[in-house]
């Protein structure tokens, strides 16, 4: 065993100990919803997902215009394994005719082109600087090829959406070569004013939540009117157009340049975090939520996210400006967005490690690496679940009975195990609030003792190398 993984194992046992103080009637609350989920739970192997596990599943489900589906956390293979799974079922039921997934536009569109015409190289569109590398890996990959092989027999073929906003010097580029073809000299003009984010020398536009970190208000302020008036010459000056899926795309490429430097407004250094308003923390999940519904119009999608993004209620999030995609779509769409959330007990999961309060690294700059972590300490949502039989288990959330101990455990926050793409893994889950009440914000909970380190894809060759999200 390393001195790093000693380290990281001690740290976790001293973790355990912070959390071992819980109040008496929280351990009765959650010893009854232990025997609630003991008798109602579906118990699934992990390891070999078949469709009798998912039959139920879908049928909870089925009736939604939108299904968030997210993952406990970016690093980990059953999890997004799961996801895949379910997502198929939903296919072959009828249940939807879309994915949209927590991706830039273009590598969305790549996907859709892929998936729908067979264009283009399934390895290198994932392995696309577009696509953030916390998915390029086997789970994402297998779906990806498993849509393509259903819409060669599908006579109503399964469409993908990249619905996320952090790439807008690509998506002004893509959308600045349409608008030439119908007025050059706007064009022109506006390929200047935005040139401090667009692509140079047939290169990539530069990440723009790292760029925004060295730019500053005056700089963004500029480059926000110029994205707003690019959208709004696109559409204009391509009205008579608008039934070509060249110019669509491009409208929305535009959309979605100024959408990202709106949401990123304020992530330059030196920004006064007293002066920025409290909707700012939520506009890049208002964006993916309005983006999924423009693109899906009539149609039904399934969401693939992480669970901070799906969540369809957040108290104490909301609370901070921090409003959730789920929270938008369920605000739009009622009861016709459902969501299904994901939780664990122990896993060793790939990512960056970090102290809590070091600085993100620039995105060519992060080293992954796979890490222990547990959930199922007192305090824990995993803890629930980690005494009863099987290795997987998913719950029907509102079948719950109404009883005073289950009604309190519903509405006790509890740590998840929510993991981005960064954590430290000496500090994880023993400071500040828990997440999020098991009864809310999820239809569906799916549990797995265990979890392994997502099976990512090997490096790409130095010419398509880019860092991940």
């Amino acid at each position: 065993m390393t001195a790093k993984w000693l380290a990281a194992l001690l740290a976790l046992s001293s973790a355990q100990q912070a959390h071992s103080k819980q109040p008496t009637t929280a351990i009765a609350d959650d010893a009854a919803a232990r025997r609630w989920i003991s008798a109602a739970g579906h118990r699934f192997n992990p390891s070999a997902v078949a469709d009798a596990d998912l039959r139920g599943i879908v049928e909870r489900l089925n009736g939604a215009k939108v299904i968030g589906i997210g993952e406990a956390t970016h690093g980990t293979h059953q999890d997004q394994a799961f996801k895949a799974e379910l997502i198929k079922a939903l296919v072959r039921s009828g249940a939807i005719d879309a994915v949209a997934v927590e991706c830039n536009r273009a590598a969305g569109y790549g996907f859709d082109r892929y998936v729908v015409t067979g264009e283009g190289d399934p390895a290198a569109l994932i392995r696309s600087p577009s696509f953030f590398s916390i998915w390029r890996n086997d789970a994402f990959a297998g779906l990806l090829l498993w849509l393509r092989a259903w819409n060669q027999t599908s006579q109503k073929p399964i469409r993908i959406y990249g619905i996320d906003v952090q790439e807008s010097g690509d998506d002004a580029d893509f959308a600045l070569k349409t608008l030439a073809r119908y007025s050059p000299v706007d064009a022109d003009v506006l390929r200047r004013r935005l040139a401090p984010i667009l692509p140079a020398d047939g290169g990539r536009a530069p990440f723009l939540p790292d760029w925004v970190k060295n730019a500053d208000a005056a700089t963004i302020k500029r480059l926000l009117d110029a994205a707003t008036g690019l959208e709004h010459e696109l559409t204009s000056k391509t009205a008579n157009g608008k039934n070509d899926e060249q110019v669509a795309e491009a409208v929305y490429a535009a959309r979605a340049a100024r959408q990202g430097l709106y949401a990123f407004e304020f992530d330059y250094a030196g920004a006064d975090q007293k002066t920025i308003p409290i909707e700012y923390w939520g506009r890049r999940d208002r964006d993916m939520a309005s983006n999924l519904l423009s693109r899906l119009g009539s149609g039904r999608a399934a969401l693939w996210a992480q669970n901070s993004h799906i969540v369809w209620a957040s108290p104490g999030w909301e609370d901070k400006g921090h409003v959730t995609t789920g929270v938008v779509l369920r605000r739009e769409l009622k009861h016709d967005y459902r969501a299904v959330g994901f939780t664990w007990s122990r896993a060793v999961v790939r990512a960056v490690a970090l102290p809590r309060k070091s600085p993100s690294p620039a995105r060519g700059e992060r080293v992954f690496s796979d890490s222990p972590a547990r959930n199922d300490r007192p305090g824990d949502l995993g803890s629930v679940f980690s005494p009863l039989t099987g290795d997987g288990i998913w719950l029907d959330v509102s079948a719950r009975p109404r009883t005073q101990a289950l009604d309190r455990w519903a509405k006790r926050p509890v740590y998840w195990g929510l993991i981005g793409w960064r954590f430290d893994p000496n500090d994880f889950q023993t400071g500040g609030d828990p997440d999020l009440p098991p009864g809310t914000g999820y239809d569906v909970i799916v549990w797995h003792r265990r979890m392994s380190p997502a099976r990512t894809w090997p490096d790409a060759l130095p010419k398509e190398t880019d860092s991940p999200q």
